[in-house]
């Protein structure tokens, strides 16, 4: 292909879009969204499997968290919880204003890894 043909050719952006197939929680589980400070412990807890070390505290939240403008605790983040525990978490971001997000933060209780949580969360978080 010639220098000029490649010039001409548009970039690919791949993009998710909306699967519009409701999300299927398992029995007990189900999606809520950070209530308040209430919810910073087990955030944090929930993010030391993978994401902060042992001796993370409120300064790894307002670190992730709290110094991002575009992130709104109370919309952006969400938690799996089976039988009324948190046991995962994620952060799904919008901060482009044209519809894109991402996703920020995303971690499940390693006693709960292997069940599909974090698929879960995803579908959540679309």
């Amino acid at each position: 292909m010639s220098q000029e043909a490649t010039k001409k050719k548009k970039q690919l952006m791949m993009l998710l879009f909306p699967v519009y197939k409701p999300l299927e929680l398992p029995e007990g589980c189900a999606i809520t969204h950070y209530r308040g400070p209430e919810d910073i412990p087990v955030w944090i807890e929930l993010c030391k499997n993978g994401l902060a070390t042992e001796d993370a505290g409120r300064d790894f939240f307002d670190a992730c968290i709290t110094n991002f403008p575009c992130i709104d605790p109370q919309q952006d983040i969400l938690f799996l919880e089976d039988n009324g525990v948190k046991v995962g978490t994620i952060t799904a971001v919008n901060d482009w204003g044209n519809g894109v997000g991402r996703i920020h933060m995303v971690s499940v209780a390693d006693s709960c890894r292997g069940k599909g949580y974090s698929h879960l969360l995803s579908r959540a978080a679309e």
